[in-house]
């Protein structure tokens, strides 16, 4: 039997048509690898006390847009009001006594060492406990994480490490003002005017170092943005870091987007992308992959083309500019760039 032949125009274009069908193909999937949906999100600041306090006054309320510095709350510490009183009374005493007659030097010295003393054992002993607490917790974390986007956590969010090098530098600030009030003492001599003028000098630096410390009580706004959520009252007594209100930048810094688990290698961290909305409004931005999931997750139903339908993929972090025309919230559309990833 003779086999028909096809014309030679028509075999042409047929294998034109196959080729093209297969550059559309591949373009198609490698599309859906370069290109993925995300959500426009923030991270927000958490608002909380290095030390325990009393809240006693609240002026921030959910959804209130703030600048930052911004008065939020006033937290009030009766340990330290006590500490500026008593040595406010010294400085009184000691502005009193510049034409008084000798003091006594030995018992001052004694009395000093002794107070230091008490308060260099509490304050160790709270610094061993906090490590003790943060050694634990780091083991813990590190029996449980799972490689991938996060990377170690920086020491400025360690609020743990935070308190203890806190303590460290009240210890420091604490035995650095008994030397030199020590100093003034075994310098003094016979020259009572002058040693009272000494004295009130380091109580001064010393007072001053208080009435910061009280400032910074007042919580003042740490950027730009709105309050999310407020969790404590006036009057409520808090525990350190403890977050007591929750502040989001005005505008979004991250997108989460979500590659497919079929082309979840073509998200890479370091690559350069471009974010655009999946809506009509208009506005393109350049954006960094910063952290790419360890594991397969769900799709948010948001981002899904047929909601009933579960879908599987990658979560990638994308960190744009606090200046973008996104809401928070808003969907958008992620573009990988071409090039290779950055370092």
């Amino acid at each position: 039997m003779r086999h028909r032949l096809l014309p030679r125009h028509l075999s042409a274009a047929f294998w034109f048509a196959s080729l093209v069908l297969v550059v559309v193909l591949a373009a198609r999937l490698h599309g859906e690898g370069a290109s993925y949906l995300g959500i426009a999100d923030a991270s927000e600041n958490v608002v909380s006390s290095e030390t325990s306090a009393e809240v006693v006054g609240v002026w921030a309320t959910p959804g209130q847009k703030v600048a930052m510095g911004d008065t939020l709350m006033r937290l009030r510490r009766p340990d330290l009001e006590v500490r500026i009183g008593d040595i406010s009374r010294q400085l009184q005493g000691a502005m009193g006594n510049a034409t008084n007659t000798n003091l006594d030097v030995d018992r001052r010295a004694a009395q000093l060492r002794s107070e230091l003393d008490s308060r260099r054992t509490a304050i160790l002993g709270q610094i061993r406990s906090l490590e003790e607490e943060r050694g634990r917790n780091r083991e813990l974390v590190s029996n449980l994480k799972v490689g991938g986007a996060g990377g170690e956590i920086d020491s400025a969010s360690d609020p743990m490490l935070l308190r203890i090098q806190g303590l460290r530098r009240q210890l420091a600030a604490e035995e650095q003002g008994t030397a030199a009030q020590l100093e003034v003492l075994r310098g003094g001599g016979g020259d009572q005017k002058k040693l009272a003028h000494d004295m009130q000098a380091v109580l001064s630096k010393e007072l001053a170092l208080l009435q910061a410390e009280k400032e910074r009580l007042l919580l003042r706004a740490p950027i730009d943005g709105v309050v999310g959520s407020v969790n404590v009252r006036t009057g409520e007594k808090i525990a350190p870091f403890v977050p007591m209100l929750t502040i989001s930048p005005r505008n979004p810094t991250l997108v989460r987007g979500y590659i497919h688990e079929k082309v979840y290698g073509d998200a890479t961290v370091g690559d350069s992308v471009e974010v655009l909305s999946s809506g009509a409004r208009s506005g393109i931005v350049r954006g960094r992959v910063v952290g790419v999931g360890a594991r397969i997750v769900e799709f948010p139903l948001r981002l899904r083309k047929m909601p009933q339908i579960a879908v599987w993929g990658r979560e990638v972090a994308v960190r744009i500019p606090p200046s973008n025309p996104f809401l928070l919230g808003e969907r958008v559309t992620v573009h990988r760039l071409p090039g290779k990833s950055s370092p």
